[in-house]
C-alpha cells in the first residue's frame, strides 16, 4: 500500500496539470483564441490553482508518511517508554541497517533511538525514490 501511495502521488504531481490542460483544451471551444485574450491575472489564477494541487499531493503524503513512520515505532518499542535500544533494533530481522548504524541516528548519544531519531531513520532510507529505484 505505501508503495502505491509513493507511486501515485509522484504521478499525480507530475502529470496532474498537463492533464488538467489537457482537459480544458478538448471542452473549451476554441481554445487558441480563447487563450489570445487571457491576461496575466488569469495566468496567475492557474498557477495558484496549480501550487494548490501541488500542496495538496505534499501534504497527502507527508501525513502517510509521519502516520506510518509513528506506527512502526511504535510497535518496535516493546517495553512502550518511547525509545528503541540497541538491543531491540538488532534482534529484529527487518532493522539490520538501524542495527548497524545505531549510532550515526542516536544523536544524542544516550543508547536509545527516539521517534524522532527513527523519523530521520526512515526518511533516509525509506524515500519514495529508493522506493522506486529498489524495485
Amino acid at each position: 500500500m505505501k508503495n502505491l501511495v509513493y507511486k501515485t502521488v509522484i504521478l499525480f504531481t507530475v502529470f496532474l496539470p498537463f492533464l488538467l490542460f489537457g482537459l480544458a483544451m478538448a471542452i473549451i471551444p476554441n481554445p487558441l483564441h480563447i487563450l489570445a485574450t487571457i491576461s496575466g491575472m488569469e495566468y496567475i489564477w492557474l498557477i495558484m490553482f496549480g501550487a494548490m494541487v501541488l500542496g495538496l499531493l505534499y501534504w497527502m503524503y507527508y501525513f502517510e508518511e509521519e502516520g506510518e513512520i509513528t506506527e512502526e515505532f511504535m510497535a518496535l518499542d516493546t517495553n512502550h517508554d518511547g525509545y528503541i535500544t540497541r538491543k531491540t533494533a538488532c534482534s529484529i530481522n527487518g532493522l539490520k541497517r538501524l542495527c548497524e548504524e545505531f549510532d550515526r541516528y542516536d544523536a544524542d548519544h544516550d543508547g536509545k533511538i527516539s521517534r524522532q531519531e527513527f523519523g530521520e531513520f526512515e526518511r533516509v532510507n525509506n524515500s519514495p525514490l529508493n522506493h522506486l529505484v529498489h524495485q
